[in-house]
């Protein structure tokens, strides 16, 4: 059973890819406070455990790309899931014709 944060946190995401909001809430409702938290998330960045641009990539490649579902709705779905809207729109910008390939 892990006991610090930064196991508990590496314990999870080692399951469930996560954005570092999502991340950060959980760590809250499990019951760590603020300073353990933000060391933990420190070094999560650090050894790139957590990486929203990352993240969203892999996400809009699954989804869009592969799937063909609508750009709409996945933006929809990370912009819930706590992504940052900066790293969506760039990403969106960057790989346009990937994701309209995709898309047909």
């Amino acid at each position: 059973m892990p006991t610090s944060c930064l196991e508990y946190a590496i314990s999870y995401l080692s399951r469930y890819p996560k954005t570092e909001q999502e991340i950060r809430i959980i760590l809250y409702r499990k019951g760590y406070d603020s300073e353990q938290i933000s060391s933990t998330m420190e070094s999560l960045k650090k050894n790139d455990f957590i990486n929203d641009e990352k993240y969203i990539e892999s996400y809009f490649y699954s989804e869009v790309e592969k799937n063909g579902r609508p750009v709409y709705v996945a933006k929809q779905k990370l912009l819930q899931r706590g992504a940052p809207k900066h790293l969506i729109d760039a990403y969106l910008v960057e790989h346009e014709a990937e994701i309209s390939e995709g898309i047909y």
